[in-house]
């Protein structure tokens, strides 16, 4: 009993706190007008559908606990010129889920269930235990906030070949769990497992499975009666399909994906759009007023207090929302995104406004058959004289153009502050990115993905990314005032921020940059990068296919022929690396799906090469040395040329040892 007041007391104070704090604001209420909000959204949306910026596309404003704005554009199914109907459409939603999930922990903890965000997760997980990281224990705080330290990780995320019964056993967890690589509580850093984990906290203190626990407890109650997670569910007619265009006009259907049900608290609930108003209502209404509520006034304020953050001009987290503040006005928000979808939700609790916005678009990928055909005349991609089509339309660009329309430019407090350039400048790493696994190779591929570079500007400041001038205006602190929302630039662009923080250790070095946006610091870069193993591997790759030349060779003795089989074999298994890389795959199962569908074939077959060419390219360093004792294939300057060749097949196939070391794809890191 002391327990359960002890936790309703401290939602109280909570609620208290804020209540005086919402009455500071008060005078900065932000009132919309349906006519003129209507107006804006056309002014975005139609003409993006003109430029087939996406094939569909959705948005819902509330205020005051009424929708004043509920517009659809394009089609739930742009081939069938199938509407969207805002009460029955569904939409996958994606990593928005993760808030329905944060709700549910915190009805649990209003009914007394669950104690503390500080207690261990371990003390309400029944089927699977999990470990400590760095002699701590990961709490539900850490879960919430983003902050429990595990391995970025997507094996089998996206479930299609095998069906696992619900709710998910212990081993079939235990056989997901990535390792803990960074000490609990120390960093945030974006985690589809670790709110996965607090789906499991539900289930396990419940005795509900997940979508029955959300059934009962949030659906029904706020009447959202379109709405459902998703097992195994994602070939409803009332789902929305998203389409992506080809350059020359050409529609690909997009394949909407069921997730694996362990990761289904992070991202797998589907809802319309009138449903996520009913959602955003009862957050804005914080237990207030006539119902329905999903629980008292207190534990929503619990819910989107700033619980955890890497720095304080960043948006930080509270119990599975995103935090923070604009131009003074408290935003609570959370974004997703799968293959095909794109959802934003944004509370703006101190003029009680929700904006749920969703855009469709798909990918319009081509398989290698296609590439080829593009070699020798047109293919798909060839763009077809006077058709537009544009860069997508993302939910950041219509989050971040409505805060800038109704909020003002983002324009943080500044104090002038004059600290060394010199000190920010270099190469970051997101932190968000597999360290342990198999799926850290894809950095091999893509070995500029996630880096963020940061120089000084001949102006003054730092450009970041090529973007600049950041203006320094507190330490540690950069801005750019013209870094607002504009669909015109490339897409890569949408997530330029108007401000970057850098972050330091307990020595005061710089160790990280973090923008407005990211949902992870990116990690200063020492040593060497996945560029130089990424060029490494490129190098030996093409040297090592000369190596089919040394069957030509004269061969005389045993050592000889070694030499010519272990060139050979070095070439071949390449090429047969190289086509598990790129053969056989379908216009819906790229390269970079196959682990997140769990289809790891591939990548087995390529550990097993990259061992054996290890092994063989230690061999080949071997003859190489004793075909210069020994004068193997010739005499002559013919012979010392087919050495010199043999020498550098030798040096490349070693050298082909470092990157598959990197990409943890040697046995001896297993």
């Amino acid at each position: 009993m002391w327990r359960f007041s002890s936790i309703r007391l401290l939602a109280l104070l909570a609620a208290a706190v804020w209540a005086v704090a919402g009455t500071a604001v008060a005078s900065a209420r932000v009132a919309l007008d349906p006519k003129e909000i209507r107006q804006w959204a056309d002014s975005i949306f139609e003409p993006s559908f003109q430029e087939h910026r996406f094939s569909g596309a959705a948005i819902v404003i509330v205020q005051d606990g009424k929708i004043i704005l509920s517009r659809s554009y394009g089609y739930a199914d742009l081939a069938a010129k199938k509407p969207i109907d805002p009460d029955k459409t569904r939409f996958q939603i994606a990593s928005v889920t993760k808030t329905f999930t944060g709700t549910a922990l915190a009805q649990l903890m209003d009914r007394g269930l669950i104690e503390s965000l500080d207690n261990p997760a371990n003390k309400y997980l029944k089927r699977v235990h999990l470990p400590q990281g760095f002699g701590k224990d990961v709490t539900l705080r850490h879960l919430l906030t983003h902050q429990s330290g595990f391995d970025e990780t997507s094996f089998e995320m996206f479930l299609t070949d095998r069906k696992v019964p619900v709710p998910v056993s212990g081993d079939e967890i235990a056989r997901h769990m990535p390792p803990i690589i960074r000490e609990p509580g120390t960093l945030s850093v974006y985690s589809n497992f670790g709110l996965s984990v607090i789906g499991w906290v539900v289930e396990d203190v419940s005795g509900l499975s997940l979508d029955e626990y959300f059934k009962r407890h949030i659906f029904s109650p706020l009447s959202m009666t379109h709405s459902l997670l998703d097992l195994r569910n994602h070939n409803d007619p009332e789902l929305a399909r998203p389409y992506g265009y080809y350059p020359n006009g050409e529609l690909k259907p997009g394949q909407p994906v069921g997730g694996h049900p362990m990761y289904a608290g992070a991202g797998d609930i589907q809802s319309s759009m009138h449903d996520m108003a009913r959602y955003m209502m009862a957050h804005l209404a914080r237990g207030r007023g006539d119902g329905p509520h999903l629980m008292s006034p207190g534990m929503y304020e619990m819910m989107h207090a700033r619980h955890a953050g890497n720095h304080p001009a960043v948006k930080g987290h509270g119990m599975a929302f995103t935090v923070g503040t604009w131009n003074g006005e408290r935003t609570i928000s959370h974004g997703g995104h799968l293959p095909g979808f794109m959802s934003e939700m944004l509370l703006l609790p101190d003029s009680n406004i929700g904006v749920f916005t969703v855009v469709m678009i798909g990918d319009a990928t081509i398989t290698l058959i296609e590439k080829i055909k593009g070699w020798f005349g047109d293919n798909k991609l060839t763009p077809i004289s006077g058709l537009t089509i544009e860069r997508p339309l993302t939910q950041l660009d219509v989050a971040h153009m409505f805060q800038t329309r109704y909020l003002g430019v983002f324009t943080p407090e500044a104090e002038p502050s004059n600290g060394a350039l010199e000190q920010y400048v270099g190469c970051y790493l997101t932190e968000l990115r597999p360290r342990t696994s198999i799926e850290k190779a894809f950095s091999l591929l893509s070995p500029h993905a996630g880096i963020t570079v940061v120089d000084i500007h001949e102006q003054g400041g730092l450009t970041v990314n090529g973007a600049g001038p950041y203006e320094q205006i507190n330490r540690d602190v950069f801005w750019k005032k013209d870094a607002g929302p504009n669909i015109r630039r490339p897409v890569q662009s949408v997530f330029e921020s108007p401000i970057y923080v850098f972050l330091r250790d307990g020595a005061g070095r710089i160790t990280h940059v973090h923008s407005l946006h990211s949902a992870a610091a990116s990690e200063r870069m020492t040593g060497l990068s996945a560029g130089f193993f990424s060029s490494l591997l490129h190098g030996a790759f093409w040297i090592s296919l000369t190596g089919f030349a040394a069957l030509l060779w004269p061969v005389k003795s045993r050592g000889e022929r070694a030499g010519q089989i272990t060139a050979a074999a070095v070439a071949g298994l390449l090429l047969v690396a190289a086509g598990l890389l790129t053969l056989g795959f379908g216009p819906y199962d790229p390269l970079e799906f196959q682990l997140l569908l769990g289809r790891v074939w591939r990548f087995y077959g390529i550990m097993a090469i990259a061992n054996i060419v290890s092994l063989i390219g230690i061999l080949a360093l071997y003859l190489a040395v004793k075909s210069w004792r020994s004068g193997y294939w010739g005499c002559g300057a013919w012979g010392s040329m087919r050495r010199v060749h043999y020498t550098a097949l030798a040096v490349a196939a070693v050298s082909l040892i470092p990157p598959f070391w990197y990409g943890n794809l040697l046995m001896v890191q297993w």
